[in-house]
This record gives C-alpha cells, structure tokens and sequence, in this order.
C-alpha cells in the first residue's frame, strides 16, 4: 500500500518540522511544509496530495480556513485542521468547509495516524476530533 502523501500548512517553522518528523515515523509521506497561504496554494495545486493538515492562525491576511477555501477553488483535497483555538466561531467556520476532523494542540501522533490514514483515503469526514 502506498503511504498517503501529506502537506502540512505551518506558519511556525519549529511545529511544522515537528509534524513532518513525526508524520514521517509514522510512514507517511510529506511533499511539502508550507509557512503561508501562497506557499500552501501552489504546494497543493502543484503536488497533488492525498490530504493537508492545516494550522488555522497562519499570521497572514488569510488563515488556514480561508486558505483551504482558496485551495479547493482549484482542486478537492481534504482537510485536517489543527489549532490551539477551539471556541464555537472558530468551529463553526471550520464544519463550514467539511475537514475531515479538527485536532486541537498539542496533537498527538495517534491522532494524526488515524485521521489521515483511516479517513484521508476515504473520503470520509469527523465532526470533530478533540
């Protein structure tokens, strides 16, 4: 079986290397980790992947939401955010787009496996994932 290709969206350098490592250890395979929503549009136009994990707050005109919504203009990928926040706006405008869950930090690697490689293949989608 093929390892699902991931794309993380991270504005902070520090905890998208911490995710790319641990998704790697896992067996998956990261195509890229964007720091900003042009970053993160062209990665996923261009690499094609089976799933993006996107950090929320990307300190940019456009957060990871609106990114996401951005990047589906052009291509169906699903979605799997993670944030620190977890307040009713902020899901509300999340279960707006269909993730496939919503982890809050600190993620846990049991949480990223079974997300991306149960779900991400399928189509499938979570309410939400806390």
């Amino acid at each position: 079986m093929q390892a699902q290709k991931v794309l993380i969206v991270d504005d902070e350098a520090i905890i998208g290397y911490d995710l790319e490592l641990r998704l790697r250890r896992l067996g998956f395979d990261v195509l890229d980790v964007a720091s900003s929503p042009d970053e993160a549009y062209l990665a996923a136009t261009s690499k094609h992947p089976d799933v993006i994990l996107m950090d929320i707050n990307l300190n940019s005109e456009k957060d990871g939401i609106a990114t996401y919504k951005w990047i589906r203009e052009s291509i169906d990928i699903p979605v799997m955010f993670i944030s620190a926040f977890a307040d009713h706006e902020t899901l509300d405008r999340v279960n707006e787009v269909g993730p496939l869950g919503y982890l809050t930090k600190p993620v846990y690697d049991d949480q990223l496996e079974y997300i991306i490689q149960k779900l991400g293949g399928t189509g499938a989608r979570l309410e939400q994932q806390t």
